[in-house]
């Protein structure tokens, strides 16, 4: 693609360039769109950060470790933020390497997320080897990724089997109700925040699809920079899930506040676990 001025940082070297015409707006960031529209991964992070720390009380039983694990998703999400503003704004494989792995990553603590719902895994002794077989996989590929830069396929085939068995999990708690059949009020925010998620979730792999496949016809849509915004909104429908669930299943008494599917606000009305 034709550049508009030197780039500042050399000949692109990662294996995909993305259909944003190169450098046309400042030498020192390849596409424009591209790297600032990953701001929306910041904002989720952020705000998703704060309402799950602003809904525990200081006095609640919630386990720390237990809360640990939204935190380190959210952190997930900075990392994403970071490299794919940096792999954009430079287009150099280290940088692709930034972007990619912290997604995957982001797909292993999901999963771990599922399989360590409530207490019985605990209890089983399973939770070092769910922790310990994520962290064997994840050097796993990443040594694949840094040792072999010039193949696309292990991330492309690891990303999409990861966030496929994380969607069998959420479709497993989607759909789940309570012993007496009928739906509860979270069982059914539950299910309007899974349709949420697989409407933002389906746009964005179109989106970025379309983008790649006709990028000639598509290139002044700047579609890549809507798979940032909906991708985006599926991380946040999916980070909720994972907390409400988390607070249902371990029948932890909560409020959701405001409209589920634009940033609700939690309140956890017992500092007692009933199930303890």
């Amino acid at each position: 693609m034709e550049n508009n001025h030197a780039p500042y940082w050399g000949k692109p070297t990662a294996n995909i360039n993305w259909c944003e015409p190169d450098y046309v707006h400042s030498p020192y960031i390849a596409e424009t769109f591209n790297t600032f529209s990953n701001l929306v991964y910041l904002f989720v992070a952020i705000s998703g950060f704060l309402r799950i720390f602003r809904s525990v009380p200081k006095e609640s039983s919630i386990s720390r470790i237990d809360l640990l694990r939204f935190y380190i998703l959210h952190l997930c999400a900075v990392a994403v933020f970071i490299g794919s503003s940096l792999f954009h704004a430079t287009l150099l494989k280290q940088c692709q390497l930034m972007d990619e792995l912290p997604m995957l990553y982001s797909t292993f603590c999901g999963i771990y997320c599922f399989i360590y719902v409530n207490d019985r895994v605990e209890k089983s002794h399973y939770r070092l080897l769910v922790i310990s077989i994520c962290v064997v996989f994840c050097g796993m590929l990443t040594f694949m990724m840094i040792y072999w830069p010039n193949i696309y396929a292990p991330f492309i085939i690891s990303f999409a089997v990861l966030l496929s068995l994380c969607n069998l999990f959420i479709c497993r708690y989607a759909f789940k109700t309570k012993a007496s059949g009928v739906r509860t009020d979270i069982e059914k925010k539950k299910l309007i925040l899974w349709g949420a998620y697989m409407v933002s979730l389906i746009t964005a792999l179109f989106v970025w699809s379309t983008d790649n496949a006709f990028c000639g016809y598509v290139q002044k849509l700047h579609l890549h920079s809507f798979w940032h915004l909906f991708s985006s909104m599926a991380l946040s429908y999916m980070y909720d899930f994972f907390f409400i669930i988390y607070l249902d299943e371990n029948n932890i008494p909560f409020t959701i506040e405001g409209n589920v599917l634009f940033l609700p606000r939690y309140s956890i009305l017992d500092t007692e676990k009933k199930n303890k």
